[in-house]
């Protein structure tokens, strides 16, 4: 808000919601400071493929949006402001049925501080293909929730500061500033799955599950994308780990722990694959995206996609 100097030393309440519930303001505050947060998109399931026969892991889920509103008491008002706190998107189910494709995850919720603040929601990524690449869900924007993976195809950037996904064709790997980053693909060859974007204050995306080459050669997941909190260094969570070759389950994404208000938070890291049993993603922390399952063959089970992190608020009140 132009104008509007907030004093270095002046008093504050912080009140914080991760799930949603009702802000009561107070009347003695002299200006009020929102940070909210979407909810990370769900990562897709690995596939389910016949020996000799290439197959990709699923792909990761976008992070979700960061926004921040900056309000005066006649802006906020006196009556009591519903707080809805978006939930995760939930991963793909893992893929038991022979010569299948896998499920693809669920995008994310959006936040909502009243009619004054809204926050998107980051988009799901794909389940693991036959032959065909994944890809993940793209980052939230500022005005838009990211875009859902559809097989080879990558979710699209929320507009303003999103991230798009990458398809397992190409490994884009971009760190965005405000929006959601995206999800990272797994190729259609059955490589490693690849690492998720970044983001400096929204929600990162999650590492794609590792596929099967037509040569059986099983592979590793992808890395969490990074976040960190206005860009200081002391306040980066690390993207869930990549799942190891084989089946190894991938890391669930940190969230930052370095001041009262976490901004953003880690996506999950993709499983590695398996000839029976492909790893599952790992989960996303606040905002991240979840990481894509591992890939598998006939007569195993492949890696569920792992779930997106949960939105938030943080409502800073000077007086």
């Amino acid at each position: 808000m132009a104008g509007v100097i907030t004093p270095p030393n002046a008093p504050t309440k912080l009140t914080s919601f991760t799930s949603s519930g009702t802000f009561t303001p107070d009347p003695n505050a002299k200006l009020t400071e929102v940070h909210l947060i979407g909810a990370g998109g769900g990562g897709g399931s690995g596939a389910l493929q016949a020996a000799n026969s290439a197959c990709s892991g699923g792909g990761g889920g976008g992070g979700g949006g960061y926004v921040q509103g900056l309000f005066t008491p006649a802006q906020i008002g006196a009556s009591p402001i519903t707080v809805t706190i978006g939930v995760g998107g939930t991963g793909g189910v893992a893929q038991t049925t022979n010569s299948t494709a896998g499920n693809n995850g669920t995008a994310g919720g959006v936040s909502t501080f009243g009619i004054l603040v809204k926050s998107w929601g980051g988009g799901s990524g794909s389940g693991g293909g036959l032959a065909i690449a994944s890809a993940g869900g793209g980052g939230a924007g500022s005005i838009q929730n990211g875009g859902n993976a559809s097989g080879a195809t990558a979710g699209g950037a929320g507009a303003i500061s999103g991230g798009a996904g990458a398809s397992g064709a190409t490994a884009l790997h971009v760190t965005t500033e405000l929006g959601g980053a995206g999800g990272g693909g797994s190729p259609a060859a059955g490589a490693a799955g690849l690492n998720a974007g970044s983001s400096l204050r929204g929600g990162t995306g999650g590492g794609a599950g590792g596929g099967i080459s037509a040569a059986n050669a099983t592979a590793a997941g992808g890395l969490g994308g990074y976040a960190s909190a206005w860009g200081n260094a002391t306040g980066v969570s690390r993207g869930g780990a990549a799942g190891t070759n084989p089946g190894g389950t991938g890391g669930n994404g940190a969230a930052i722990t370095s001041g009262p208000i976490n901004v953003a938070g880690a996506g999950g890291g993709g499983g590695g694959s398996s000839t029976t049993a492909g790893g599952a993603g790992g989960n996303g922390s606040l905002a991240g995206g979840g990481g894509g399952g591992g890939a598998a063959q006939n007569g195993g089970t492949s890696g569920a996609g792992g779930n997106g992190g949960a939105g938030g608020c943080y409502v800073i009140e000077y007086f």
